[in-house]
Parts: structure tokens; sequence; C-alpha cells
């Protein structure tokens, strides 16, 4: 297992610390993610670098314990999950890509609003929306086709 080419500490410690200063303006979960891939470059794992209050509650998770730790170490289902958050989300860290989906929740019964990008090459932010309204997210699947075909291509 290797992990992506690191950036510098300034470089690293900057980003999280924009991150931060930023994250109080959401009202909703932020989190930055360091993507740990295989010697054949594909995600294995994502590891939490930060995560606001609400991204906490919304996860239902103690607080202040997810930095440092490997999202494998927090969510031990997450592999079994039709959904391969892993696969997905690390794909966008090392790309510099982006996505916008719904999610349901089958173990917490919510539907998400998940908004991913890469901000530096390795790593990962997700801004996660609970959407306590079906109606809504129904009504944006069926006006979005891009969204609607994310959802069926994951099911």
């Amino acid at each position: 297992m290797t992990e992506r080419p690191e950036i510098s500490n300034s470089n690293k410690n900057g980003l999280l610390e924009r991150i931060k200063l930023s994250s109080g303006n959401f009202n909703s979960g932020l989190s930055l993610f360091k993507v740990i891939s295989d010697e054949s470059k594909q995600p294995i794992d994502l590891e939490f670098l930060f995560a606001n209050t609400i991204f906490e509650e919304l996860v239902s998770v103690q607080k202040n314990i997810l930095n440092g730790k490997k999202v494998t170490e927090i969510f031990t289902e997450i592999k079994q999950t039709k959904f391969n958050w892993i696969e997905v989300l690390g794909q966008i860290g090392l790309n510099y890509g982006k996505a916008k989906f719904y999610y349901f929740s089958e173990k917490l019964q919510k539907w998400f609003l998940v908004s991913a990008y890469c901000p530096e090459l390795g790593y990962l932010m997700v801004n996660l929306k609970n959407i306590p309204d079906l109606k809504a997210v129904e009504t944006q699947i069926h006006s979005n086709d891009s969204i609607k075909w994310i959802i069926e291509e994951f099911k």
C-alpha cells in the first residue's frame, strides 16, 4: 500500500486552515480527506483530516474522533454498502474530480445531498447536507438527469 505523494506541509497546513476558517460559514457537514491508494494508484481508504461539528452530527459519531482516522476504522461496514464510497470519492481526489449526488443511508434512515471535489491532488472535500423532505429529493432527481443517472448507476 502506498499513499499519494504528499503536498508540502506548508501547503497542507494552509489548505487545512482555509477549510477550518470557512467551515463556520457552512450550515452543512464539511470534511477534508486524504486519499490512500495502493501501488496501482487505486483508492483503498480515506483518512479524515478535518470534519466540522455538523458533519459529525449528521453521520452520528462522537465529537472529535474522526481526525486522523481512516474511514474504514470509523465506518467498519462501509465496504459492505451497495455504494462504493471509497472508490467513488477516492477517484475524485485522485483526478481533480467533482460530483454531486443524493444518497439514502439505510443505517441512519436519512437522505443526504453529497457534494465532493478535489482541492489538491490526493485530497478530497465533502459537503454533506441532510435532506429531510423526500419529496424535495424526488423533485430534484426528476429535474436533473445527471443526478438521476448517478443514483441509478449506484443502486
